[in-house]
């Protein structure tokens, strides 16, 4: 290969490289971290970064009619494998989704249980909704409700449309029931929903003071294969001491890294972690024990002071609890029975000088969405507030100082890696070049003698 020849290639590399680069360097794919809270934006409210369902921040206004910017009374929150926002309104009977970038304000732009963003009314037909309370996506991304009013649990199929009918329903045995009921089937105002690392669907039924576990692959009114609270199927009163087996009226319900069940018992003023062991095929039904408590000094003490709601994981382990009279409380892992809360956000933290717009009142869903930001559904002020990774940086691996872009992929170790590449093919086109003028000058050197 001819010097002339050599040198092109170099010119060429020093072109299309940095155009690498530089193409490189624009928005990653959509659904990875996004960074909320931007220097300089924020109101005088302490790492609050964007609200939905009212117009500013400090609008409070709750039970709101249905529209496409409105949320009555929000109680869940949940993220799907995009990275959309959806949320449960409770009072209007349907589930709201978000696109991002999310902004102050925003408008939804689908929606689950009505048949348009205006709609409001309540129904047991596969589409319709009736006091809905939690929602969650299973491994395949189609939407789960717990149609409280309903008795009932819905699957929606992805991808999603306005107003679409669910295909599947547990705790009836058909789309036309709506009766509570205690048995291996059926519910009684079920409230809050969770997938284990199995697939797994986890229902806590309120009503029935339990837990039930169902199985995939999911069919309309399949038979629970487990129950967690009670000794059978058929039991629903709540004990008459408070034990490490027993439930009344549980509410939250999540998984942690480890697989581990965690329940909000909320009548026992209590969350409840139990170790996934006990859950392991091909154990037999059991009535399963408890082998934590968070809110108590035992397993056995149910003295007022939690009134939890929801409960959900940080990256780093943590447990955020919703107390609708509290705020959102943070216990930090490792976690260990009767541990004290590390901070709380919320009404606890307010005083009289605290601005209108930085207070809840009766929070209750939460959520982190994949750049560890958190949500807070603040039910009694229809709407919902994103809170920055600010929020967990003492104790979150999210507070590291990299840079996200766009769609959330860091843009330095990224950038760094094309650049690697390009110093790395730079070195070796001037290693080749020197080889080759080496070449010449022997050449020429031989021609010479």
């Amino acid at each position: 290969m001819t010097r002339q020849s050599l040198t092109v290639i170099l010119i060429g590399l020093l072109v299309i490289v940095p155009l690498t680069v530089i193409l490189s360097a624009s928005p990653a794919h959509a659904g990875g971290p996004t960074a909320l809270c931007s220097p300089g934006t924020l109101p005088d409210y302490v790492d609050i970064c964007t609200v939905i369902g009212q117009p500013d921040f400090n609008t409070l206004t709750a039970g709101q009619p249905p529209s496409s910017t409105t949320i009555g009374n929000p109680t869940a929150l949940a993220f799907d494998s995009k990275g959309d926002l959806w949320v449960v309104d409770n009072s209007n009977n349907r589930v709201l989704e978000y696109t991002p970038p999310f902004s102050l304000g925003q408008s939804a732009g689908l929606v689950i249980g009505q048949t348009s963003l205006t709609g409001s009314g309540d129904s047991s037909p596969s589409g319709g909704l009736f006091g809905p309370t939690d929602i969650a996506f299973d491994p395949s991304g189609n939407l789960w409700v717990t149609d409280s009013g309903n008795n009932r649990v819905l699957e929606f199929k992805a991808p999603f449309s306005n107003g679409e009918s669910a295909s599947i329903v547990l705790g009836q045995p058909t789309f036309g029931g709506y009766i509570g009921t205690t048995t291996q089937g059926g519910m009684n105002s079920p409230a809050y929903l969770a997938f284990d690392p199995s697939g797994n669907l986890w229902v806590t039924d309120q009503g029935n003071n339990r837990v039930l576990e169902f199985t995939t692959p999911f069919s309309t009114g399949e038979m629970a294969l487990r129950v967690v609270g009670q000794e059978n199927f058929t039991a629903f009163a709540p004990s008459s001491t408070t034990t490490a087996s027993s439930l009344f009226e549980p509410l939250g319900i999540a998984f942690d890294s480890k697989g581990d069940l965690w329940v909000v018992d909320s009548g026992d003023h209590r969350v409840l972690e139990y170790n996934a062991l006990q859950f392991v095929p091909p154990r037999p039904l059991e009535y399963a024990a408890a082998t934590m408590v968070i809110g108590q000094p035992s397993l056995t003490s149910s003295s007022t002071g939690l009134n939890a709601y929801a409960i959900a994981f940080d990256s780093s382990g943590n447990l955020w609890i919703s107390d609708g009279i509290s705020g959102v409380a943070e216990v930090v892992a490792p976690l260990s029975t009767g541990e004290a809360f590390t901070q709380i956000i919320g009404p606890k933290t307010i005083t009289s000088s605290t601005p209108t717009g930085w207070k809840l009142r009766d929070p209750q869903g939460i959520a982190f969405d994949s750049g560890d930001n958190l949500w807070v559904a603040d039910y009694d002020h229809g709407r919902v507030l994103a809170y920055g990774s600010g929020v967990t940086s003492t104790t979150s691996s999210s507070s590291s100082s990299t840079t996200t872009s766009g769609g959330g992929v860091p843009v330095f170790p990224y950038e760094s890696a094309i650049a690697a590449v390009f110093t790395v093919l730079l070195a070796a086109s001037y290693l080749v070049i020197r080889r080759g003028r080496t070449r010449s000058w022997d050449n020429e050197g031989k021609d010479d003698n």
